[in-house]
């Protein structure tokens, strides 16, 4: 289980309180070592918006640490969280991308990826993980509804404007609500977003309503606004699935659709037809992971 994620703001809040870097060069990020507790956190400081602008505030946290000469800037979100005390702590998360580095502090690491232990984690992986699906989606983030459960409000309302009708639209609340506690690692739901718009969706279940219950488990509801087709993006939230469907140990994964020509380009073959609880068939398709 993940541990719980602040909340994601639309826009800078004023006056924020803190900064976190999320900074990634030559396909691995930075970290700063705290000894005393053997765990790792972002580059982060304090920020008082009175004193010095957003990027003077960004190059001196970086620079704390980093002697990057060469660097971009993606403003990535905003963020609040709770303190012990109950007061409200505002901040910013920006992405830092490294040409360069000349030299870095001592307590500086470098990884692959997330660390195992973190030193705030009520903070800074679920900000890490925003961080590390910007640069893996080259723009677009994918929110994982377990992860990020305070977008099911938001995840509900989507599938059920994109999939739903009348009679279903209860299955879908219930389905998505009922996936955050699950002690199960299926379903999982996506979305996909541009900055803080829904674009798409998809879903990782164990049956996607069809006669071949011996098969699984299934991508479903994968859905991307017009204005988005033709730009990857299906693919995306197909490789958000793949990937978890392979960390989870499965070997294939399967959908059924009546649309030819798609999946295919996604490595998707043939493998025969299914038939819905309702009457009618799909065609089902096989991944190998």
């Amino acid at each position: 289980m993940y541990p719980p994620a602040p909340s994601f703001l639309d826009s800078i809040p004023i006056p924020p309180q803190s900064v976190i870097l999320a900074v990634y060069y030559q396909k691995q990020w930075a970290f700063v070592h705290a000894q005393e507790t053997d765990s790792y956190q972002c580059l982060h400081g304090m920020w008082e918006p009175d004193k010095e602008s957003a990027d003077k505030a960004v190059r001196r946290i970086l620079l704390e640490k980093i002697q990057a000469p060469s660097y971009s800037v993606q403003n990535l979100c905003s963020y609040s969280i709770t303190g012990d005390n109950g007061e409200e702590i505002r901040g910013a998360c920006y992405l830092i991308q490294v040409d360069y580095v000349e030299s870095a502090a001592p307590d500086v690491v470098f990884l692959d990826g997330a660390p195992a232990k973190w030193t705030y984690p009520d903070t800074h992986p679920s900000l890490f993980r925003r961080a590390q699906n910007f640069v893996q989606t080259q723009g677009f983030t994918i929110v994982s509804l377990r992860e990020e459960p305070e977008y099911l409000e938001q995840a509900i309302a989507y599938f059920q404007e994109k999939w739903a009708d009348e009679k279903n639209r209860m299955m879908y609340d219930d389905a998505l609500r009922s996936s955050i506690p699950a002690k199960n690692f299926l379903p999982q739901w996506y979305l996909l977003l541009d900055g803080q718009t829904i674009i798409g969706c998809a879903g990782l279940i164990s049956n996607d309503f069809i006669s071949r219950g011996d098969l699984w488990p299934w991508l479903c509801a994968l859905y991307v606004e017009p204005a988005y087709r033709g730009k990857g993006c299906g693919g995306k939230l197909i490789g958000k699935a793949v990937e978890d469907a392979r960390r989870l140990g499965f070997t294939h994964l399967y959908l059924c659709t009546d649309l030819s020509g798609y999946y295919e380009q996604y490595g998707f073959s043939y493998l025969g037809i299914g038939y819905h609880p309702w009457g009618g068939q799909s065609k089902i398709y096989q991944g190998n992971l």
